[in-house]
């Protein structure tokens, strides 16, 4: 998933981590460079592929959130 996504066009950022305080928990970082190529990405086969493959898994609850930054600046 993470190859796959991070080849696509538009794909700024693909990461899967482990919280290291609570490690049953995932977390998953993305980075897109327009609402065009999310929505791409939402459609590609290994997508499709990852939601299959996540209803073998217990998911007792999920958060998703999406963020939109108008500028970045480095610190």
């Amino acid at each position: 998933m993470i190859e796959a996504s991070r080849a696509e066009d538009g794909c700024l950022a693909y990461c899967f981590y482990v919280d290291i305080t609570e490690t049953r928990r995932f977390r998953i970082y993305e980075e897109w460079e327009s609402e065009e190529a999310l929505q791409a990405h939402f459609a590609t086969s290994h997508m499709a592929e990852f939601r299959e493959a996540m209803k073998g898994f217990r998911v007792t609850s999920q958060k998703i959130m999406k963020y939109e930054v108008n500028s970045v600046q480095a610190l």
